[in-house]
């Protein structure tokens, strides 16, 4: 069984889900900026840390 996380996320509003939704879909954004972003939005949707991480790939 897996440790709770230390660090419990809110929820995000609308204006926030939809502007990061827009830096996740750009392709002259930084890469580092749109895996973090990417990750932000999967732990958003209800996955855990180490899955949002598995998701977006290694650094």
């Amino acid at each position: 069984m897996g440790v709770s996380p230390k660090v419990v996320l809110r929820s995000l509003k609308e204006a926030e889900q939809g502007y990061l939704q827009k830096i996740a879909k750009l392709t002259n954004e930084r890469v580092d900026a749109v895996r973090s972003t990417k990750a932000l939005l999967t732990v958003s949707a209800g996955s855990t840390f180490t899955g949002a991480g598995k998701q977006t790939g290694p650094r």
